[in-house]
């Protein structure tokens, strides 16, 4: 009862954070930039010494745009020392672990503090006043996830469920689906809970409306379909507005900061909600690129206290607006986003495995830091791994046979295992984890 009435708290405060004028958004922001900053420096070694050894002191941060002169935190740093940016003010036992899917190809832990985890649940609020606009109530309404077992999604609610309490009246009529199940399965699910809102990977959702489309497969009509994760193929998107007329957004979230940003119905960009994550975007020399311009999606998480993240690059690439969208709203923008873009692995017989059911199979097998998948043919498979130096090689492969035969069922593939001391990014500088060389004649899934 007590996080249940500190939510409501939270959603009573946030509710006019997206309607504030400029200037007012700005000073919170700012108030909390150099609250973070000065607990950083406090409890959490990383940013204490980078600060001390760049000279700098909590005095010289006036606000959020002065984050960039912290280091530029990689996915592979946080991956290798977590406990560097832990603070000393939690323990493991005290915050809510997450571990992140490896898309990155890093995997990577991270803790949450009990009150940020509820703030970023009070701010779910305002991408459900997005979804009420299409189902006409911000409650109640039935919702299809496409969510993995382990996922953070799934962590979370758990999280949620064991600390506070909400009424059911209120939370939506939600079905799961397995992005591991066949796409048959998934159209059964659809069109037998017929919900309102369907929500998943982008990649995932695109397929399979597409794959009911080629095959002619009836398949229920949602008033609108939210995918976030990654990106949905923009032929996908096409035919799912243009052929089926459901409408198509997005929202931006990772196990770093939870609920990024997200798209209204104006659909002109991704509302940030800047009174939780600072975004900027940098060029390669970590600078602050002008509006309009492409570069390296860097966040600072202005709510965790647990695992402190400032100056950290997501892995994806998108560019700030120098608008406001016209819908009222005077949150900052960001004016489009590339996201990662990661294969399926193709399954014989034409069936498709999503990169999220495979990679949290293959995470759990100790020792394993980061991997790359490439699919040369339907049967034949390479993985790029780097593990621990003290891991017995042997002993590792037969452990990532059994994840893998656990994520892909009984397939008969011809898998060489390497191990390697890094993994290249490819151009741009973006990580693939998965990579397919296989082109199906029939659309995935026949």
């Amino acid at each position: 009862m007590y996080w249940a009435a500190r939510t409501a708290g939270y959603v009573a405060a946030q509710r006019r954070v997206p309607y504030l004028k400029p200037e007012q958004l700005r000073r919170l922001c700012d108030a909390r930039a150099r609250s973070m900053v000065d607990h950083a420096w406090r409890t959490v070694p990383f940013y204490r010494r980078a600060m001390q050894e760049r000279g700098l002191e909590p005095r010289h941060f006036h606000g959020v745009s002065d984050l960039g002169l912290l280091p530029v935190v990689h996915g592979r740093d946080l991956a290798d020392r977590p406990e560097h940016f832990l603070s000393s003010a939690y323990t493991p036992d005290n915050t809510l672990e997450l571990l992140t899917s490896g898309s990155t190809g890093h995997s990577k832990r991270i803790h949450w503090d009990k009150a940020a985890v509820f703030q970023a649940h009070a701010a779910g609020l305002r991408h459900r006043e997005v979804l009420a606009g299409f189902t006409g109530q911000r409650s109640g309404y039935r919702l299809l996830m496409v969510n993995s077992a382990g996922s953070t999604n799934s962590d979370v609610r758990e999280f949620h469920q064991r600390h506070s309490w909400v009424p059911t009246v209120v939370d939506p009529q939600t079905v799961y689906v397995s992005p591991r199940e066949p796409f048959e399965q998934a159209v059964q699910a659809i069109n037998a809970h017929r919900p309102e809102v369907v929500r998943g990977f982008g990649a995932y959702l695109g397929a399979i409306y597409r794959w009911a489309w080629s095959g002619g497969y009836p398949i229920h009509l949602p008033k609108v379909i939210c995918f976030g994760g990654e990106h949905m193929h923009e032929a996908d998107r096409q035919l799912i507005e243009s052929v089926y007329g459901v409408p198509v957004i997005t929202s931006y979230q990772s196990c770093e900061a939870m609920r990024m940003a997200f798209q209204c119905k104006r659909g002109s960009g991704l509302h940030i909600s800047a009174d939780q994550t600072h975004i900027r975007v940098a060029g390669p020399d970590g600078h602050t690129l002008p509006d309009g311009e492409t570069g390296r999606v860097l966040m600072s998480n202005l709510v965790n206290r647990a695992t402190v993240l400032l100056n950290y690059d997501l892995g994806d690439r998108g560019a700030m607006s120098p608008e406001f969208c016209d819908c009222g709203r005077t949150l900052p923008m960001l004016e489009r986003l590339e996201g990662r873009d990661n294969d399926f692995v193709i399954l014989p017989g034409g069936q498709v495995a999503h990169g999220s059911a495979v990679l949290s199979q293959l995470y759990r097998v100790p020792g394993l830091l980061r991997l790359q998948f490439i699919q040369h043919s339907h049967r034949e498979l390479e993985v790029k791994v780097v593990c621990n130096d003290d891991v017995d090689w042997n002993e590792m492969q037969r452990g990532l046979d059994k994840a893998l035969t656990r994520a892909l069922g009984p397939h008969s593939f011809a898998v060489t295992w390497r191990r390697v001391k890094r993994i290249e990014p490819g151009p741009g500088g973006k990580y693939k984890c998965m990579i397919s060389r296989v082109r199906p004649d029939t659309p995935p899934g026949r």
